[in-house]
């Protein structure tokens, strides 16, 4: 019996032990988190890219450690030293998940660093019962249960009404698993500069070169970007939906609800929204597509990059999706229309009781529901998609009614739309050529362009038959000179071609320089400083050619008498022959106004053929004094 009696003793003691040696759930003891920060240490995860790039931190060579976060908000860091230290940062970020839950258990740091506390878990394979247990309401119900299958990487088109958007933009989309669920009520998640409501386009570009405005992450739901986008500023939207595992999703979730509100520094040619998109996407192992070595990012170089990517043996991107705007959803239909409905469509555009008019009566049953329904997308374009009028109003309800008087189906053949961003060209430039000029020589030419298009390679993203260049030096190699023909600061065209042509579709087209050129061809020491703008009209002839007239005029510094101010009227076409071959055409005449340098006529001719995505051949012909010849072989990077 006493034998007995000292092994259950024994036993006792040695569950006691074993007990007290575990941390109790909720509790976690010291020694047992000092365990984890060990191990942390030994495999010096401090100094992994992932713990870096959670942290956002950057090389700095003024650091004591060498690295500095991207973000300056205090609350982002639960050392004091976190900013620069992401050691210290990863040693306190361990005790703090420890601690205790308190009242509200949605600020304590497991439930605010989601990211970071599922990164950790899934490093070093711990037992989420090695920390307190906390509920984390909030980030339950930003992530619906956390019911997200899949997320998107969305690219909205270039606008040239605004130069935030010159480049396009990019966002994230949750995609719900909920079937019952609307794609428009998903979370999506933006990244942009806090901007001031005074600030004006020119203070934005200038302070957005220079770092002037802080940054961050904010959420809302999908239907908010796709009405402001697509809607208001008529811009296509072209989503990516990602391969990704379902701990990969967790984390990229997590890691952006700990970085809501959080400020960065705004920098417009580099860290943009691009950027950061594609920083939050590389948390994903292996996953490289930010540009490390231009000194700018465009959000369509993050989209080609991603497109390329192959994660695991699998293409990271598992569907390309298209969302048309307003703007496009109706052009599309149109070009898809006949001649007669086309004309059934005009008549009940300017007068909608053309509905019992012949020119609509007497179209079949299918030719019918095409015309209403262009009629539908046509209302909605032209009325304010904000607060639209009670005449348009009765007008769409007028159509509606017409339209369920027939059978359901159409005719029509899907929203078509071009390439997508990724099947684009690089959108730098660089162009060799030989020159023969009437003046100067022959020679050669050498054009560089940072960014980004012009009229005769716009596409795939970009604002069709428009210009965005900044930045391109034209160099010319003549006589043995070398010299500069041109410098364009930027160059911005844009040309709105009232494809339709009813009312209010009416093309416009403006344009606006800022730079330096030579006066004229026939010399190469005349280089004078020059801010151009000019607007006009511009109507589509057919579905592949456009034609404009525009009048504005220039200032330039006064240089051998040919004055500081000149008025122009100019006339333009563009055609594209093929996939592969467009061309331009301009004519230009300049009255200066105080010179006695009398009218100027300047022209040009430059045809485009793409010899492969990345490369292509022109050939362009000038007159202005002189005439000049080029015929030059480019390549995009």
């Amino acid at each position: 019996m006493l034998m007995i009696a000292r092994v259950l003793v024994c036993l006792v003691l040695a569950s006691a032990w074993s007990v007290s040696a575990l941390p109790a759930v909720g509790e976690g003891s010291s020694s047992e988190v000092e365990d984890i920060v060990r191990l942390a240490q030994e495999q010096d995860l401090s100094s992994t890219n992932s713990w870096l790039r959670l942290g956002h931190y950057e090389e700095d060579s003024s650091s004591a450690l060498g690295w500095t976060s991207a973000i300056h908000s205090p609350a982002f860091f639960l050392s004091e030293t976190g900013i620069t230290n992401p050691v210290a940062e990863l040693e306190a970020t361990i005790r703090a998940f420890a601690q205790a839950p308190g009242t509200n258990p949605d600020l304590h740091p497991q439930c605010h660093f989601k990211g970071r506390y599922t990164w950790l878990l899934s490093t070093l394979q711990l037992d989420p019962e090695r920390f307190p247990a906390v509920h984390c309401e909030a980030y339950s119900k930003w992530t619906k249960g956390q019911a997200v299958e899949s997320i998107s990487l969305l690219y909205a088109t270039g606008y040239l009404g605004n130069p935030a958007s010159y480049y396009g933009h990019t966002l994230l989309k949750f995609n719900s698993t909920d079937p019952a669920r609307s794609a428009l009520l998903d979370v999506s998640v933006n990244y942009g500069a806090i901007v001031p409501p005074n600030d004006g386009p020119i203070v934005y570009v200038l302070k957005g070169m220079l770092g002037g405005y802080d940054a961050g992450f904010s959420h809302i739901q999908f239907y908010f970007h796709n009405h402001n986008y697509g809607e208001l500023e008529l811009r296509d939207i072209w989503e990516y939906q990602l391969d990704l595992s379902q701990p990969q999703v967790d984390l990229i979730m997590g890691h952006l609800w700990e970085l809501l509100g959080k400020k960065y520094r705004y920098y417009f040619f580099r860290k943009n929204c691009g950027y950061r998109m594609a920083e939050i996407l590389e948390l994903v192992e292996g996953l490289d597509i930010i540009p490390r070595s231009h000194p700018y990012v465009y959000p369509q170089t993050v989209m080609t990059n991603l497109s390329e990517a192959i994660i695991a043996g699998q293409p990271i991107v598992s569907e390309v999706k298209y969302h048309p705007s307003r703007q496009s959803r109706l052009y599309n239909k149109y070009q898809q229309l006949d001649n007669a409905e086309k004309t059934a469509v005009a008549s009940v555009a300017e007068n909608i009781d053309a509905l019992n008019h012949s020119e609509y009566r007497q179209l079949d049953s299918g030719s019918q529901q095409v015309v209403l329904e262009t009629l539908g997308d046509y209302i909605q374009f032209v009325s304010d998609p904000q607060t639209p009028s009670d005449a348009d109003k009765s007008r769409y309800k007028q159509v509606l009614s017409e339209r369920f008087k027939l059978p359901s189906g159409s005719k029509f053949t899907g929203i078509g739309a071009t390439k997508p961003p990724h099947q684009g060209r690089r959108p730098s430039y660089i162009q060799l050529g030989g020159v023969n000029n009437q003046a100067l020589g022959e020679g050669i030419s050498i054009n560089i362009r940072p960014s980004y298009y012009d009229v005769l390679d716009a596409g795939s993203g970009h604002v069709d038959h428009s210009e965005l260049k900044m930045g391109e030096v034209q160099l010319r190699y003549l006589d043995n000179k070398l010299f500069v023909r041109s410098l364009d600061i930027v160059s911005v065209k844009s040309v709105s071609s009232g494809t339709t042509g009813l009312p209010g579709d009416r093309g416009f087209t403006w344009g606006l320089k800022l730079g330096a050129e030579q006066q004229n061809l026939s010399c190469d020491n005349c280089l004078v400083a020059r801010f151009q703008g000019d607007m006009g009209l511009a109507k589509h002839l057919s579905k592949n050619a456009v034609v404009g007239v525009n009048v504005g005029g220039a200032i330039q510094n006064n240089r051998g008498g040919y004055g500081s101010l000149y008025a122009k009227s100019s006339a333009f076409t563009h055609i594209r022959l093929s996939a592969e071959t467009n061309f331009r055409a301009t004519y230009e005449n300049r009255a200066h106004i105080d010179s006695s340098e009398g009218n100027e006529t300047v022209y040009a001719f430059e045809g485009r053929h793409s010899l492969s995505r990345n490369m292509d051949l022109r050939l362009l012909v000038e007159r202005n004094k002189a005439t000049e010849y080029t015929l030059a072989l480019g390549y995009y990077w």
